[in-house]
């Protein structure tokens, strides 16, 4: 598990992915600046993704969230994300947040 909120940390996540166990990350109200790293693919153990009002920017690819079968909980919210929304997700997902970003397309 990994909860990290309100704490103003700031750098790369990309090393996140590296740990294919992980379960939960929280990272809420940080100062994360960069894209969701194409390493997060490899969590496919991932029951909550909560990384809401950072600065995380850029695009989501469609297929991101595909192989995370166990996601419950995706928060996106208040960050600089767009693109399209992502429409292919895991059917497990019961939560999905996805406000005050710049994303356009229809809700999956």
């Amino acid at each position: 598990k990994l909860f990290l909120a309100s704490t103003k940390f700031s750098g790369p996540l990309s090393v996140l992915g590296n740990c294919p166990a992980l379960q939960f990350i929280v990272l809420k109200a940080n100062s994360f600046t960069v894209p969701l790293p194409e390493s997060f693919v490899n969590l496919t153990e991932l029951v909550p993704l909560d990384v809401p009002n950072n600065r995380l920017g850029g695009m989501v690819p469609n297929s991101y969230f595909a192989s995370m079968l166990k996601l419950e909980r995706l928060i996106l919210e208040s960050n600089y994300l767009n693109g399209l929304i992502p429409f292919d997700l895991p059917n497990s997902l019961k939560n999905f947040e996805i406000s005050n970003n710049a994303f356009t397309g229809a809700i999956p």
